[in-house]
């Protein structure tokens, strides 16, 4: 047997090479083109069913949070039947109407936090019980600044013949207000007012030293005021980070879109350090049963000037 062998340059071999590199290569890339069109149409399902999952929970969170909400009033009421059966019922302060339960309240949902027939919060009731116990706006005439004023209270100092009344906001056309009124630019020379009244502004305010600093320079000395901001005991410092510059972020860190900072247990140390002597006993102080029957939960700052 002959084998006859073809000479074959070291070109041709090359070319050969190449030649089947690129059929090949062309099959491979043709493959490959395939495969991608097909999983970014895989990926483009995936992302409408995504879509279309996210607004359905979306849809689910609205319908359960009213859910949780009417869950909330009815473990609320019943909790309290209890307590009205016994004996133990609660005692509105502002309206003076005893009650079998406090209704939820709030922006976020609080058990036991609004009044049913004056719609008072616990925080109103608060400051209420306090201005009777602790100061004499009720029996001198007084000079009485309030920021953000709630309804609540608003119609009860308006109508007062003693109290010379001044409800300002940031906003104009809130409801009550007289004055516009930045908090970290008071129009109003140092030593003006007898009562000052903050509730949950400063938590809005960008500039809350500055704030704090107008409230003590308009305050007449011996004079009170009194400030209320939601306040986290587990934490030691307020936390706020600029950075959390939009309503979702604010959301997320602070609980509230339009909060700017939550507030820590160095507040008090905020309101001593531009100058106030600063009391936080009045509920603290309180024994448990006064604390259930006027419906109170949130703390509040006696700053004295």
């Amino acid at each position: 047997m002959y084998i006859i062998l073809k000479k074959v340059s070291v070109n041709d071999i090359d070319k050969v090479l190449e030649k089947n590199f690129k059929i090949n290569n062309s099959r491979l890339q043709n493959k490959m083109d395939v495969k991608e069109q097909s999983l970014l149409k895989r990926i483009e399902f995936l992302e409408k069913t995504v879509t279309k999952s996210l607004k359905t929970i979306e849809t689910l969170k609205n319908e359960n949070s009213v859910q949780k909400n009417q869950l909330l009033n009815v473990e609320t009421m019943l909790k309290d039947v209890h307590y009205s059966i016994v004996g133990n019922k609660n005692f509105c302060p502002i309206c003076n109407s005893e009650l079998p339960t406090f209704l939820p309240g709030g922006v976020n949902q609080r058990e036991n936090a609004m009044c049913p027939k004056c719609r008072s919060l616990e925080r109103n009731r608060a400051v209420y019980l306090f201005l009777k116990e602790k100061t004499n706006i009720f029996d001198q005439n007084i000079k009485m600044l309030h920021f953000a004023p709630e309804v609540v209270l608003a119609e009860i100092f308006s109508k007062m013949d003693n109290i010379e009344y001044l409800p300002v906001d940031i906003n104009p056309d809130m409801h009550d207000v007289k004055e516009k009124m930045d908090i970290q630019d008071i129009k109003y020379e140092d030593n003006t007012f007898d009562i000052i009244y903050c509730s949950h502004v400063l938590e809005h305010v960008p500039h809350d030293k500055k704030a704090m600093e107008e409230l003590y320079r308009v305050l007449k000395p011996g004079g009170k005021a009194i400030i209320q901001v939601p306040l986290n005991p587990n934490y030691k410092e307020t936390y706020e980070d600029p950075s959390f510059n939009t309503p979702e972020l604010r959301l997320k860190h602070y609980g509230q879109s339009d909060h700017v900072r939550h507030y820590g247990l160095d507040f008090k140390e905020k309101l001593e350090n531009v100058g106030f002597k600063v009391s936080d006993n009045f509920i603290i102080d309180m024994d448990e049963k006064s604390v259930k029957k006027y419906g109170i939960n949130e703390n509040l700052f006696d700053c004295t000037k």
